[in-house]
């Protein structure tokens, strides 16, 4: 039985592939590790000479031979082992002047490469020696990103995630709504501010592109940090920035962010750090499917002590949440937003300060209240809109702080016949869970009135990949859906919510 293991040459700099490295080289396990290196991350390591020394050092015959000299040399005696040893300390010293992998090597972890990972024949080579050498192996791979694809290869990072393109021109299909995106938003906003406050430190882990820090790159070089795909890095890197007097924003997706967990609490909210965290891709994102849905990230921040979350339900709200992020400086905050446009024109004003914890009102109503946050506003406002037609009438609130909760806005809407929470992230722990947790304190304590719930969002499951539209109407989330289900609880008809 043999394993083989493909990496990245990015996913190879995170510090669980080093654990991982560290390990295998330890207990000696016969595995072969295929690094996959498309020039995204390492720097090539070429030349005949690292060809030649990788595919002799680890053939049959150059371990046979080498295994005999050095068993019949320590059986010399003293001037035998002497020789083994000194030829043991050029030869270690030699290849590392002129051999790439050497780091590998000193791991206890043999190498082999750099290969053309196009060429067939050389793949299967290096596969078959790999697979005649005790202990571990790595295959160094030289590839290239988008290969035999014209356009795929001219521009890599835009094809690294693939939505709807022309195959002749390679131009994306648009589908747009002639809105900017919201991390198109959150990218200009985080430059302007940049300008007035000379202290901003952006910070992204491998994500430069995709969180929309190029402009703050290009702009403030020297103050950009990219440190690959180490996420526990960046948020320690960041606390450790913020103790130094810095103010710096970590740019991140949801799914991404949960890997630094730990380092949220330690070593940013447990010292109270102003760091902001930018958590774009929030919620449902489509295609990508279960691992990039950034469904999580209310549940884990709501955990932490002393961090604060903003859910922005648009755009303008988004250049506020940030503007806000940016001047309030006592502790950690974090603001979520989802991947897609914006729904709204962006107003052309000074970005306002939000009062912290406080929530707004969209529309009146006296016999359900609809508490909803982030993008989930709107659908609570087509809901409202779907009621009216009904007779029943629907307060809207955009919640907007998901902690510190606005409790005298939950307290107002609890004099409904009933309250309605909205949110895109599981339900289990999340901004729901949170206005339950509300609603039972201040009812045990008397200041609140007696009310029926029902918590929307993501049920307890992982959700698979799709049109996020699709994905809306088969978690029964769409604005119909949501207005039949709470008829249907006015209506005293049993639901699973």
């Amino acid at each position: 039985e043999s394993v083989v293991v493909l990496i990245g040459d990015a996913a190879i700099s995170g510090g669980m592939a080093f654990e991982a490295l560290n390990h295998i080289g330890h207990v000696n396990t016969d595995m072969t590790i295929i690094l996959n290196d498309n020039e995204m991350s390492i720097s090539r390591n070429v030349g005949a000479l690292s060809l030649y020394l990788a595919k002799a050092r680890l053939s049959k015959p150059y371990i046979s031979a080498r295994d005999n000299v050095e068993s019949r040399l320590a059986r010399c005696g003293r001037v035998g082992r002497f020789l083994v040893n000194t030829g043991e300390a050029f030869k270690g010293s030699f290849k590392k002047l002129v051999v790439p992998g050497m780091f590998f090597e000193d791991m206890g972890i043999r190498y082999i490469g750099p290969i053309d990972g196009h060429n067939i024949e050389a793949v299967q080579d290096a596969l078959s020696a790999a697979k005649k050498t005790k202990g571990p192996v790595l295959i160094h791979a030289v590839t290239t990103k988008g290969r035999g694809c014209p356009y795929a290869e001219e521009r890599p990072d835009i094809f690294h995630g693939v939505g709807a393109y022309d195959p002749e021109t390679g131009e994306p299909i648009s589908s747009a709504t002639g809105q900017p995106k919201y991390t198109e938003v959150f990218s200009r906003a985080l430059v302007t501010e940049g300008e007035s406050n000379d202290n901003i430190i952006a910070i992204t882990a491998a994500m430069e592109d995709g969180t929309g820090l190029s402009a703050f790159k290009k702009r403030f070089p020297e103050r950009f940090f990219d440190v690959g795909i180490a996420e526990e890095h960046a948020v320690t890197l960041a606390a450790g920035l913020a103790l130094g007097g810095k103010l710096p924003v970590v740019a991140i997706y949801s799914t991404f962010l949960q890997r630094a967990y730990d380092q949220m609490i330690v070593n940013v909210a447990l010292q109270n750090q102003h760091v902001v965290f930018c958590i774009d891709r929030a919620g449902l994102v489509g295609e990508d499917g279960p691992t990039h849905h950034g469904v999580f990230d209310l549940v884990y921040l709501r955990s932490i002590p002393q961090m604060r979350i903003i859910a922005p339900a648009d755009g303008n709200q988004l250049i506020d949440a940030l503007h806000t992020a940016l001047t309030l400086d006592n502790g950690p905050i974090a603001l979520r937003y989802p991947r897609g446009s914006i729904v709204r024109e962006l107003e052309q004003r000074q970005p306002q300060l939000l009062p912290e914890g406080k929530a707004t009102r969209v529309r009146e109503g006296r016999d359900v209240a609809l508490l909803a946050v982030g993008r989930m506003v709107r659908i609570a406002t087509e809901v409202a809109n779907i009621l009216a037609e009904d007779g029943i009438e629907a307060a809207v609130y955009n919640m907007l702080w998901v902690k510190p909760l606005d409790e005298q806005t939950i307290l107002e809407a609890s004099t409904t016949k009933l309250v309605v929470t909205l949110e895109e992230g599981t339900t289990n722990g999340g901004f729901g869970s949170g206005v339950l947790e509300v609603l039972a304190r201040r009812l045990l304590d008397g200041q609140c009135h007696a009310t029926r719930t029902l918590v929307l969002g993501l049920p307890d499951e992982f959700i698979t990949h799709g049109d996020v539209a699709n994905l809306v109407k088969d978690l029964e989330l769409s604005a119909p859906q949501v207005a039949q289900t709470i008829k249907n609880r006015l209506n005293g008809q049993d639901t699973a919510r």
